[in-house]
């Protein structure tokens, strides 16, 4: 912790307030080695809009908009302080003007870059070679579409001991690529996944007109991995959390989950051992068994579980316990049944099968290749598709009804808490 504010020193001296071009994402800080620098976001929760950490030898600083290399956002408040602290801190060098900075071209790094020159730094352009980057201490550029063997060239710099500052927008990322994914095809989530920093596709809201205000430290479970250690510590009694900590604890461990990696091996493992431990105890909830928000455990079990559901693979899927309760179990004995409808597909919206998916159990959809080849079908399992995520108190699992898409002739589905089939447009 001494180690964090220290570095929070360096990277906030003379920093009030920064601005916010356009609107920033937010970044997920989950890392060991990595911290939040400035937050944003509402009363109730928030978020970093910059973090850094520490990469075996070497450091790095992230944030949360391309728009922070322009020479507009610079300009304002103290933003051009907070990136020249930012070089230097991630150069590690003692003097800000003696560090041999290395700016990698692009529309608005070529702004920072004329910024830094005239502020009188050690200043040239660089690209993504080990060549290249032999004569710089830290690199500044903003993270999009590198290929594998530049993002090798940079981790290896950085690791080795080099400094990097990078921008970028994550959801204006994934707009601009529909098809791909941003936890494992953007860039600079492939990069940081390691040091436990990643771009999530959301927005962040301004704590000031201008942007983001600075009143020292980040709030503590902005961290990630601070905020499971703190629920670890109110489950065992340790450590007793008020409801506006439970609601940042919360905030952070679930915007966090929904961007890890399949792979994750810094949080993903320890949110499993608290889902695990839920199960163990048979704490689903129900009428009878509700979860209230000072139930951190309970709810945030029950939120990771939808996130995983609404990803499974329908021939993995499972019954869940809390469906013998809302929706309901289906009887054993019941009849499976095989079923041709026709539906006008000129009325729009949700058209009623008539037919039940039991829960967990595997249903298949056919219908005409013309259908398929359309698109904007898809197949519902669950008429409830109102979540109660906002509810104080939650008498049934947050959300229970699960869309698929209808790609092909053939499409599998299945719902871990059953429902009522239903073929939709639109």
């Amino acid at each position: 912790m001494e180690e964090t504010n220290d570095d929070l020193d360096v990277l906030l001296d003379g920093v009030a307030e920064i601005s916010a071009p356009g609107v920033p994402g937010p970044l997920l800080v989950y890392g060991p080695e990595a911290f939040p620098v400035i937050v944003g976001g509402s009363e109730s929760a928030h978020a970093p809009v910059v973090a850094a950490g520490r990469w075996q030898e070497g450091r790095l600083v992230a944030l949360g908009h391309g728009g922070y290399f322009e020479s507009a956002t610079l300009n304002t408040a103290d933003t051009g302080r907070l990136m020249t602290n930012a070089l230097h801190w991630a150069a590690g060098a003692g003097a800000p003007r003696r560090t041999h900075i290395g700016v990698v071209s692009a529309p608005s790094t070529r702004e920072f870059r004329a910024y830094l020159i005239e502020a009188g730094y050690d200043t040239v352009e660089v690209v993504l070679t080990a060549e290249s980057l032999e004569s710089v201490d830290v690199v500044a550029l903003e993270i999009w579409n590198q290929s594998e063997l530049e993002l090798k060239t940079l981790s290896d710099f950085v690791r080795a001991g080099g400094g990097l500052v990078t921008a970028s927008t994550g959801w204006g990322w994934a707009q601009l690529h529909p098809h791909l994914d941003l936890v494992n095809d953007y860039s600079g989530n492939r990069l940081l996944a390691h040091v436990g920093i990643q771009w999530a596709y959301d927005w962040l809201e301004r704590t000031s007109l201008a942007g983001y205000t600075v009143h020292g430290p980040p709030p503590e479970l902005t961290h990630t991995g601070t905020a499971l250690n703190a629920v670890e510590a109110h489950e065992n009694g340790s450590r007793r959390l008020t409801q506006p900590e439970i609601d940042q604890a919360l905030d952070s461990l679930v915007r966090t989950a929904r961007f890890l990696s399949s792979d994750d091996t810094l949080l993903a493992p320890r949110l499993r051992v608290l889902i695990d431990s839920v199960e163990r105890e048979r704490r689903w909830l129900s009428a009878d068994q509700p979860v209230g928000k000072a139930d951190v455990v309970a709810r945030l079990a029950a939120t990771l579980f939808v996130l995983e559901h609404n990803h499974t693979p329908p021939e993995s899927v499972r019954a869940h316990p809390a469906a013998m309760d809302f929706p309901g179990p289906v009887p054993p004995d019941a009849p499976r049944l095989m079923r041709s409808l026709t539906i006008n597909t000129a009325v729009p919206r949700w058209h009623s099968t008539g037919l039940y998916a039991a829960p967990g159990e595997l249903v298949t959809v056919t219908v005409p290749a013309a259908v398929a080849e359309a698109g904007g079908f898809h197949v519902r399992v669950g008429a409830h598709s109102d979540g109660i995520w906002s509810r104080p108190e939650w008498e049934r699992m947050p959300e229970i009804s699960r869309r698929f898409p209808i790609v092909a002739t053939e499409t599998l589905v299945a719902n871990a808490f059953g429902g009522l089939i239903y073929l939709g447009n639109l």
